[in-house]
């Protein structure tokens, strides 16, 4: 069934990796968690994040234009006629949110902890990195909150945006698989945001904007679904590992303490069951695509672009649920 609403390929099986053979020799490695060796980061070009982008993202891109196209030559028309009605609907609404935001952003700055060279640094350093390495100039800074639960998301405070992390997020930054996880998180809002920022340009004021009165939200939404696969393809080039990837994919859904159980298999079929018309509603009123099909959009990514840390991931997850015996299969 082709879904255009969250670009979920025209057959739910097409997001399933490929099929690999257990007994086939080990291939041929690829960048991404293949090498032990220290190397120093790549630097994104454009190009090279333009090849990271989703394959929905282009059409989405357009839409998203042509409607504020539309609706700002309306404004403008309208703001030319009823000048002093304009005025007095921006004092009346856009200022009072304007208002309430500003004491949002004061009040979430003196209740959690920004991340700094003194508080979380070695957060701190893979975000200054990540910036360098994806040529993101915009400021951004990143907040741990308490809370228990396993999130992240990315607070917006008219220009201000803040990376927010919650504690479960961030609480095994002590092992080498929780700092790459922590990166990925980081490192997928910033390509999300550097990819708004590339297909945007001009139009992101206007874009936020709209997004922000809502009743837009049906013909913008799409694009920024679109972004978030982006942001997670750019995220997994980044890190270049594939199981620290899925690892944050899998928490998300089921938490810490069950995350290494969760099979992919499962979840590979399970995305076979979101269909249906609540299922769409669900899906076009949302400014994200669901976990379930971001993991296997993730997981098609890295089979077409890394094939051989893709294979290697499968034989290991594949190996560690039969260790674990009847209780760790999904």
């Amino acid at each position: 069934m082709t879904d255009a609403t969250d670009g979920k390929p025209s057959k739910a099986a097409q997001l399933r990796p490929v099929k690999i053979d257990l007994d086939l020799e080990e291939p041929a490695s690829d960048s991404v968690g293949a090498s032990s060796e220290v190397v120093q980061p790549v630097i994104f070009t454009r190009q090279m994040l333009s090849d990271l982008r989703h394959q929905s993202e282009s059409s989405r891109y357009y839409l998203a234009v042509t409607t504020c196209i539309v609706v700002g030559f309306i404004l403008f028309v309208m703001s030319i006629v009823f000048l002093g009605a304009v005025l007095a609907i921006a004092l009346l609404v856009v200022l009072p949110v304007w208002y309430g935001l500003q004491v949002a952003k004061a009040t979430f700055i003196a209740n959690n902890i920004r991340v700094s060279s003194d508080n979380f640094p070695e957060i701190y350093a893979a975000k200054e990195r990540i910036r360098r390495q994806l040529s993101y100039r915009s400021d951004i800074e990143i907040f741990i909150v308490e809370e228990g639960s396993v999130n992240a998301f990315l607070a917006k405070f008219f220009g201000a945006k803040f990376i927010v992390l919650n504690s479960g997020m961030v609480d095994n930054l002590h092992s080498p698989s929780g700092r790459k996880q922590m990166e990925f998180v980081v490192a997928r809002f910033i390509g999300a945001l550097k990819a708004r920022h590339m297909r945007l340009g001009v139009f992101r004021v206007l874009v936020t904007g709209l997004e922000k009165l809502r009743i837009f939200n049906l013909l913008l939404l799409p694009f920024e679904r679109a972004v978030q696969y982006t942001g997670d393809q750019i995220g997994l080039a980044v890190v270049e590992d594939l199981q620290a990837c899925a690892d944050v994919m899998s928490r998300l859904m089921v938490g810490n303490s069950l995350y290494s159980r969760v099979n992919p298999a499962g979840i590979q079929y399970q995305v076979d069951d979101i269909h249906g018309y609540f299922a769409f509603i669900s899906r076009i009123i949302s400014t994200h695509p669901p976990v379930i099909r971001r993991y296997c959009n993730l997981m098609t990514f890295a089979a077409a672009r890394y094939p051989a840390s893709h294979a290697t991931f499968v034989r290991e997850k594949l190996s560690e649920l039969r260790a674990e015996g009847p209780e760790g299969r999904g």
